[in-house]
């Protein structure tokens, strides 16, 4: 996969296109804003509401909330799943 910003092509770079950190920062002492870092660049995120962030996460939580509990009623699950590797 190739990123359009060439520094994320970079073999040496800190933030390749598969290592993408979010974070927060702010310029001059501004409003933090929630930004991505990509090559040596940093991306601004659009305003998304905790709300939605929350709402859009919900369901890999049930998803793991089910698979452990799988993992736990069905100890011998995982060993099965194991011969598939």
């Amino acid at each position: 996969m190739k990123s359009w910003i060439d520094a994320a092509n970079a073999s040496d770079t800190d933030f390749p296109i598969w290592n993408l950190p979010y974070g927060a920062f702010s310029r001059d002492e501004g409003e933090p804003r929630c930004a991505v870092a990509i090559g040596d660049s940093v991306s601004v995120l659009p305003d998304v509401s905790l709300g939605t962030i929350f709402r859009g996460v919900i369901p890999f939580w049930i998803a793991d909330v089910v698979r452990l509990t799988l993992l736990i009623a069905f100890p011998a699950l995982s060993l099965w799943l194991l011969g598939f590797m």
